[in-house]
């Protein structure tokens, strides 16, 4: 489990350029199936939205530090994942008809 540090856009793919699916809240919590090596892209599930968010923005307790997931990921357990090929992301959810920048003041 991860924890959002802001409003936190989850995107359809792992890039800015991908669709704004949904938006997980500051504090709320989203499970983690894991990050890809060579990017600072996470793959989350918050309730019914699954989607793709920035690591930087997603943190746990690292002994006793909050730190972001994405640095700390292989120490604290979360997969590294091969990013998906273009046109194959899937999501899902009531918000994955929500309009790009859906976060206002949001993150990445």
């Amino acid at each position: 489990m991860a924890t959002a540090s802001t409003d936190l856009n989850v995107r359809s793919g792992p890039a800015n350029t991908d669709a704004v699916v949904g938006v997980i809240g500051s504090g709320d919590e989203v499970a983690v199936s894991g990050c890809i090596e060579s990017a600072n892209w996470c793959q989350v599930t918050s309730g019914t939205l699954t989607g793709w968010a920035y690591g930087d923005y997603l943190t746990t307790k690292v002994g006793d530090k909050i730190e972001p997931i994405y640095p700390n990921r292989q120490s604290i357990g979360i997969a590294v994942i091969e990013a998906p090929v273009a046109g194959t992301t899937a999501t899902t959810g009531a918000a994955a008809t929500a309009g790009t920048n859906a976060a206002a003041g949001g993150a990445t």
